[in-house]
């Protein structure tokens, strides 16, 4: 592992997290632990498929910052594991959004997660695209198909090499989509975006960022098309503030998230 990769250890377990709209405290408590560290070799490749045994959720509160979603549900958030590479299922109340879709044929799995959080196809309203790699939007075509309703997005430079039957929608810095703030952090591809609730501090970071045995690592540079931009993105993601990360590549981090990428940042500066 390069030294410029390395980073704060991070928990990888399953937290149930509440901000009480009433006194603005935090109320954690741990349902399920998953540890997944046994299955990744020393080159932080996955020997077999690990996933959640429920989905997470976090209250929102009133500190949302202009979010059209502000004490409507919880947010709850269930991964979807596919092979090397993993898919989000995000929840508020009926609605549902998915965050990337993985390879070809990742449909199923991901129709699997939906039932888990007692959703179908027809509660998708949105699909939100990290980037353009296959392995993250391989599977659009089909889950457009199955769901009917679903807006998909982008970032604005990746819409053009991604396949649709229907228009993407370009997303910018600083745009909101299902709640979540629009990041822009170009470098892994030129339209790579992260999407953050910085109520509920749940950033998905895509491939802007990698996680192998509870570490936090910096953008692959064997995949990345311009890495010192997209080191210059982690810097971005940075000076935001959240607990918990989840990543295209790696178990999540669920407590103390923003101060591990803090922590890399530091050693690509």
């Amino acid at each position: 592992m390069k030294a410029s990769q390395l980073v704060a250890r991070g928990e990888a377990t399953s937290t149930v997290q509440t901000i009480s709209v009433a006194s603005e405290t935090w109320l954690n408590c741990t349902a399920s632990t998953v540890d997944c560290s046994s299955l990744i070799s020393e080159d932080g490749r996955w020997r077999s498929p690990c996933s959640a045994r429920r989905p997470r959720r976090v209250q929102l509160g009133r500190r949302d910052l202009g979010s059209s979603y502000v004490g409507r549900s919880p947010l709850l958030w269930e991964r979807v594991l596919l092979g090397s590479v993993s898919a989000y299922v995000l929840a508020r109340g009926s609605e549902i959004a998915i965050v990337d879709t993985g390879r070809n044929g990742s449909a199923p799995m991901i129709e699997s997660a939906l039932t888990t959080m007692g959703a179908s196809w027809d509660n998708v309203n949105n699909v939100i695209l990290t980037h353009l790699h296959g392995d993250h939007v391989g599977s659009l075509p089909q889950v457009l198909d199955l769901a009917t309703s679903a807006v998909a997005y982008a970032g604005r430079a990746d819409v053009d090499g991604i396949n649709a039957a229907r228009e993407i929608e370009a997303l910018d810095d600083g745009d909101e989509v299902f709640g979540m703030q629009v990041i822009a952090t170009p470098g892994h591809t030129p339209g790579h975006i992260a999407v953050l609730d910085p109520t509920a501090g749940f950033l998905v970071a895509g491939d802007a960022l990698n996680e192998s045995a509870g570490m936090v690592l910096g953008p692959n540079p064997d995949f990345s098309i311009d890495i010192a931009q997209a080191n210059t993105s982690v810097q971005r993601l940075a000076d935001r503030g959240y607990e918990t990360v989840v990543f295209g590549h790696g178990n999540p981090i669920e407590s103390g998230a923003s101060d591990a990428v803090l922590a890399l940042a530091q050693t690509l500066s």
